[in-house]
């Protein structure tokens, strides 16, 4: 029984610096794992965002110079 006690024993001290260094290791990940998918998703929102905002600042543009170009057109052809 002394040689089990001794042989768990052994096997607990050394395992422990290994569990410590493994669970460092898996926070890391996982924090590095998380910041990614953090970034990830707040480029896709900003993408989006100005996505959004480049399309409506197009349609009012383009339907501002419609409108000019439809005026000018019609005094054109009117008169």
């Amino acid at each position: 029984m002394v040689v089990i006690d001794d042989f768990i024993c052994s096997f607990t001290i050394l395992s422990a610096p290994i569990l410590s260094v493994v669970v460092v290791v898996v926070v890391v990940v996982v924090v590095v794992v998380v910041v990614v998918v953090v970034v990830v998703v707040v480029v896709v929102v900003v993408v989006v965002v100005v996505a959004v905002a480049v399309a409506v600042a197009i349609a009012v543009v383009g339907q501002s110079v419609g409108l000019s170009v439809g005026r000018s057109v019609h005094q054109l052809v009117s008169g």
